[in-house]
């Protein structure tokens, strides 16, 4: 595995805009909204010369991307489709049956789509709720009308989030997520100011991370606007002038 581009530099506040991608790579595989750092790739490297493989699992269906470019899409359902159990493979049937070493079967996705889907047991469930998912986000408008709801909310929190004394979002403004968002204090001890009022209205709950003085806010599919303002994980915490319905908002202080 060789790495083709990296945030490291930048304590992973950036995403690497320049890669180095070998020619006799076999793909590029990239991670196109990083949950953790809060970083998305808002500019796709389609054109690496090598086919590109992509994990969506947390902003599959978020936003409009040339999907026909893409060598292999993967993703897990339980972020933004579905329950936990079953996972959405696209893949470019020409890239596959490449591979001159002994896999296991269930490996192969040609076996997969021999079969339709129903190498195993398939976990009914799960994928009836997946069904569901997609039956709704078609009714509201696909996923053209997804980004521009979420495009919406992005704004209004990370507005709000530049606004406030006590908070700073420290991924680059060309970098950020428009599904996470990672805050940082801006001084330390506001742990009591912080917490008990978002504990109080249970917005908050403790994460043990090696990351301290952190704040992870899932937002763009929580945060509902209202016709008097939109609901911002930050104000709610802070001011209690917003509701906020349906969130977790980690914190490490």
């Amino acid at each position: 595995m060789e790495i083709a581009g990296s945030g490291k530099d930048t304590n992973y506040t950036t995403i690497p805009h320049q890669l180095n991608v070998s020619p006799t790579a076999a793909y590029l595989h990239i991670t196109t909204n990083e949950t953790i750092a809060g970083t998305q790739w808002h500019n796709i490297p389609y054109d690496a010369g090598v086919p590109l493989v992509a994990d969506m699992s947390s902003d599959i269906f978020s936003r409009v991307l040339d999907f026909n470019r893409f060598g292999l899409i993967y993703a897990g359902a339980q972020k933004n489709m579905g329950a936990a159990g079953v996972n959405l493979v696209v893949v470019n049937q020409q890239l596959l049956g490449k591979v001159n070493r002994n896999i296991p079967s269930i490996l192969d996705y040609r076996n997969h789509i021999r079969v339709k889907s129903m190498i195993n047991t398939p976990p009914v469930f799960a994928i009836y709720v997946a069904m569901l998912t997609l039956r709704w986000l078609k009714a509201e408008g696909g996923v053209s009308e997804m980004e521009k709801r979420n495009a919406k909310k992005a704004k209004h929190f990370y507005d709000t989030l530049d606004s406030l004394p006590l908070f700073r979002g420290p991924v680059a403004k060309a970098d950020r997520s428009l599904n996470e968002c990672r805050i940082c204090n801006r001084q330390r001890g506001n742990r009591k100011r912080i917490s008990r009022p978002g504990q109080k209205r249970r917005l908050l709950r403790h994460q043990r991370t090696s990351q301290r003085g952190r704040l992870q806010s899932v937002h763009v599919q929580c945060l509902i606007l209202r016709k008097r303002g939109s609901a911002h994980a930050v104000h709610a915490t802070i001011r209690g002038q917003q509701r906020l319905i349906s969130t977790t908002i980690f914190i490490t202080l």
